[in-house]
């Protein structure tokens, strides 16, 4: 396989939402073809995305910006999209698409409209008008674009109350399908809507109950039925996909919900894995039992993100105290040898040389206590998705700088990532470094009154040591300036 050396590094990922909402479009008629440009370039490095969009000769040009870490290459593939077909309409749609569609009409002058919001009903209208050959934005819900000079808003927002009746299943418009399938794991696999919208307010996540309400509207999670979920794994099933992975969580759903999709599944007799993100609940020996009699454990797995060992902590990023029941739980996973990811997180508003070294405590734990061969283990920065509860300045304790579209397409061309910025209400100055340096913080600055009025900050350099052995040391920050200049960002 050419180029198959190539790392992915999650940019061939695509929402599972896409599927279902872009269904409908093959259905009213019109022709649909789709390329996954990371899955192009892994199978042929020469891959050039302006080349093939030419060839197509679209009538409309739809690009997936739903993760910030497609920021930059949606940029440039309306670029090139514009150079390949001379003035064809690009559209942008996706979860960071809506959460700065006039910055993007404002800067990025080869996007002609962003989608944001949900997308089946506004496509179902495009495609339509497609049909009828004649472009008509105003009449489509959620539709951002220009008209003249002027940037125009939606008149309608629209969200779905209903996801049934979608094809969340057929692909067969995307090309090199199979390899996609099998971009993340050994065998072939698949994510699966099973609804939208979540219950938890991550301060953090943009597909939060308070981000999806702010940018899309939606106040309440849609959940699929269990017939519906169960049909589309066997579907996919004798299609050839050798694992399933759900959108949401069984367990959170409850057992009104999995006992049936277990049984409608169990009834049929397939042999598929499964994959299911733990949001809060600890599965227990009943819904393991039934998982285990439905499903091929060994192409399965179960998340948990025990997220911190520190209580305070992990409900400020909205995981419960199920968690100190951690090490019961796995005893159970590994008597069944489920697959198990396990997820730890770094830089959370409150953390602490204890809490992080609890933290690895609990780390160690997992790793001692768990078969090595199953067990892949995670620890993750804190990163601000756009549209999160922290981005939209919902957080009740701390507030944070949130990051721009402009911090977005950095990161997403290799620069930094965008940081968490809170002021704390308590102490004095000194302590609040001393604080810093005890987590190892390396610089930190302070903004005060007299930065408003010479744009100078306070800064210090601290001696780099160890998150998790900071031991005795000299006062930290010790050659403070005022010969910083502040930098500032034109809002």
């Amino acid at each position: 396989m050419k180029g198959s050396n190539i790392p992915l590094n999650g940019f061939q990922n695509q929402p599972a939402g896409l599927t279902g909402a872009l269904n409908g479009l093959p259905r009213q008629g019109v022709e649909l073809t789709g390329v996954n440009q990371a899955i192009e370039l892994r199978l042929d490095p020469s891959f050039a995305m302006e080349n093939w969009i030419s060839e197509a000769q679209p009538d409309i040009v739809l690009i997936e910006l739903h993760w910030y870490i497609h920021t930059h290459g949606a940029r440039e593939a309306a670029r090139l999209a514009k150079q390949a077909t001379k003035g064809v309409p690009v559209l942008l749609g996706g979860l960071t698409a809506s959460s700065f569609p006039e910055e993007i009409l404002r800067t990025w002058p080869d996007v002609d409209m962003v989608l944001a919001g949900e997308a089946e009903l506004p496509l179902a209208e495009l495609g339509s008008q497609l049909l009828q050959k004649g472009l008509e934005p105003d009449l489509i819900p959620n539709l951002w674009r220009r008209q003249g000079k002027k940037i125009v808003g939606p008149r309608e927002r629209w969200v779905a109350s209903s996801l049934a009746e979608l094809d969340h299943v057929d692909m067969s418009w995307l090309q090199h399908v199979e390899e996609f399938e099998r971009s993340d794991f050994r065998y072939r696999n698949r994510w699966l809507l099973v609804g939208r919208g979540c219950p938890k307010s991550c301060f953090f996540c943009g597909g939060s109950k308070p981000g999806l309400a702010s940018v899309w509207g939606r106040n309440c999670v849609t959940v699929r039925s269990p017939s519906e979920v169960a049909r589309d794994v066997v579907r996919l099933a004798r299609s050839g996909v050798e694992a399933v992975h759900l959108t949401h969580d069984l367990l959170s759903l409850g057992k009104e919900y999995w006992e049936p999709f277990f049984g409608r599944v169990a009834r049929i007799g397939i042999s598929v894995g499964l994959g299911n993100e733990s949001w809060g609940p600890l599965p227990d020996e009943e819904f393991l039992d039934a998982w285990v009699s439905t499903f091929d454990v060994s192409k399965s797995y179960i998340a948990l993100s025990p997220t911190s060992a520190w209580s305070g902590l992990r409900s400020f990023a909205s995981r419960g105290k199920e968690d100190e029941c951690l090490l019961e739980t796995l005893e159970k996973l590994a008597r069944r040898r489920f697959p198990l990811h396990i997820f730890f997180l770094l830089n959370i508003p409150g953390e602490t040389a204890i809490t992080v070294q609890k933290t690895i405590d609990m780390a160690w734990a997992v790793m001692n206590s768990y078969p090595p061969e199953l067990l892949r283990l995670e620890t993750q920065a804190a990163r601000i998705d756009p549209s999160s509860p922290a981005a939209l300045g919902m957080t009740k304790k701390f507030r944070f700088v949130p990051p721009s579209l402009t911090d977005y397409l950095a990161v997403s061309s290799g620069g930094s990532v965008p940081s968490l910025i809170w002021p704390e209400e308590k102490d004095s100055i000194g302590k609040r470094y001393r604080r810093q340096d005890a987590i190892g913080t390396p610089f930190c600055i302070t903004i005060d009154h007299q930065s408003l009025e010479d744009d100078t900050v306070t800064g210090g350099l601290s001696p780099y040591r160890s998150h998790f052995n900071p031991g005795p040391h000299a006062p930290a920050y010790s050659y403070p300036s005022r010969n910083r200049p502040l930098a500032r960002t034109n809002p």
